[in-house]
């Protein structure tokens, strides 16, 4: 793990694995995250070639804040991370709430992005055709209410919330993240992608709720981009019992990413549709 400095001063936390001439990966992680990959994810990376560059996205883990940002912000760090470690082109792959910082970047640099890979991705909130609310779990509901209501309603829940997972352990903690998941994520929650998940939790709120707070506010508001610009070739996975990121996400990222190469997995939800993880990497590394 090490630490970047950007242009206008602020630090990124950047961890890199895998085979030192390996093609580049940048992974986008979920929210709230601590921006190391799913072990899952690094092991297909690696088996294939792939060097895996994580990094914390702005409030998370060792980087600076920067309030207020958009999605379409993260393009810019992500360009600035591939300047500073000399590289020219990546493939891209973002979970859940990445999912959209990881578009956001191929968006931007579509000379230097040569296929995005997006794993239960958030879609868009101010599309009339994507109803963000619905099929979600009721905890999922309560929150995304609090964060179309704004900051002030939305720091104080996620203050105490945090609070109390990180004063509980990582039983209670993992207790509390299996109750709001699908029966179908309930039981591959168990072993080591429960596991990956409770580490990018409390790696994600190691210090403080800033990168939460940030990454779900600037999903209540435009992204500053249109998905229907990208010109990469963009993989969309998505289970149809996702109650975190329900299935009409993927949907509406599938029709209007001009392109996008659908896998729709019937059965699984938001944990469970990465026991994929191979197909994923099999079609991410079919155009390199």
């Amino acid at each position: 793990m090490s630490t970047i400095t950007l242009n206008d001063g602020r630090l990124v936390e950047v961890t890199v694995s895998g085979p030192e001439n390996g093609f580049p990966l940048i992974y986008h992680s979920m929210t709230p995250g601590a921006g190391l990959a799913p072990r899952g994810i690094e092991r297909e990376a690696h088996a294939r070639g792939l060097r895996v560059v994580s990094y914390a996205r702005p409030g998370y883990g060792g980087s600076s804040r920067a309030p207020g940002r958009s999605v379409a912000d993260a393009a810019n760090d992500t360009e600035e991370i591939m300047d500073r470690l000399g590289l020219s082109q990546t493939v891209m792959v973002g979970l859940s709430g990445g999912g959209p910082h990881a578009l956001a970047a191929a968006q931007a640099m579509p000379e230097r992005v040569a296929a995005v890979l997006t794993i239960a991705g958030v879609g868009p909130s101010d599309q009339p055709d994507l109803d963000f609310q619905a099929g979600r779990g009721e905890a999922s509901r309560q929150q995304w209410e609090l964060a179309f209501a704004g900051e002030g309603a939305l720091r104080p829940a996620l203050e105490s919330m945090a609070a109390a997972l990180g004063a509980a352990g990582r039983d209670v903690l993992g207790e509390a993240v299996r109750s709001m998941l699908s029966p179908a994520d309930q039981s591959a929650f168990e072993g080591e992608l429960g596991e990956d998940m409770i580490d990018a939790f409390q790696g994600g709120l190691a210090s403080g709720i800033d990168g939460w707070l940030d990454d779900l506010l600037a999903f209540s508001r435009p992204w500053g981009f249109t998905p229907k610009d990208i010109r990469v070739p963009v993989f969309v996975w998505q289970g149809d019992e996702d109650l975190l990121v329900p299935g009409p996400h993927g949907q509406w990222l599938a029709k209007h990413i001009p392109g996008a190469i659908f896998g729709f997995r019937p059965n699984e939800g938001h944990v469970s549709v990465l026991k994929h993880t191979e197909r994923m990497f099999d079609e991410l590394t079919s155009v390199l």
